[in-house]
C-alpha cells in the first residue's frame, strides 16, 4: 500500500511502514545507475567535450526536434540557456551545470526504459 515500503537486501524482500522507514532512514542514498550513452561527468559551460553532442541530441529529441547535423562540441551560450531554462522549468538548481540530477531528469523526460526516477520528496 501507500503506507509502506518495500526494501531489497541481499536478495530478501522486507516490507516496512513508512512511519518505521522515516524514523530510521536519514534521506542519505546511493544511486548506482548505468547511463547508457551519457556523460560519465558534468557538463559546464565553455567545455569542449564529446557529451556535449549528447547534450545537444537529447535536447532536440525533447523538443521533439532531429539530433542536428555535424553539430559543435563545445557547450556555447546558446545551449546554456536551452539547458538553464530546461532546468528552471523541472526545478533543478538554475546553474547550467548538466550533472547527475539534469541529466537523469532528462532522460527520464525521454522514457527510455531502465531509467531510474528521482522524485520529489512531499
Amino acid at each position: 500500500g501507500k503506507d509502506s515500503a518495500q526494501l531489497v537486501a541481499h536478495g530478501k524482500t522486507f516490507e516496512l511502514s513508512l512511519a518505521e522507514l522515516g524514523f530510521n532512514w536519514y534521506g542519505d542514498h546511493l544511486l548506482l545507475w548505468r547511463p547508457g550513452n551519457a556523460p560519465s561527468k558534468d557538463l559546464v559551460p565553455g567545455v569542449d567535450d564529446v557529451g556535449v553532442l549528447w547534450l545537444r541530441a537529447t535536447l532536440a529529441r525533447l523538443n521533439g526536434a532531429e539530433p542536428p547535423v555535424d553539430a559543435s562540441t563545445v557547450y556555447d551560450a546558446a545551449l546554456v540557456r536551452q539547458v538553464k531554462s530546461y532546468q528552471r522549468d523541472h526545478q533543478l538548481i538554475v546553474d547550467g551545470i548538466v550533472g547527475d540530477r539534469t541529466q537523469i531528469a532528462m532522460l527520464a523526460d525521454l522514457k527510455l526504459p531502465n531509467t531510474p526516477l528521482l522524485l520529489a520528496g512531499r
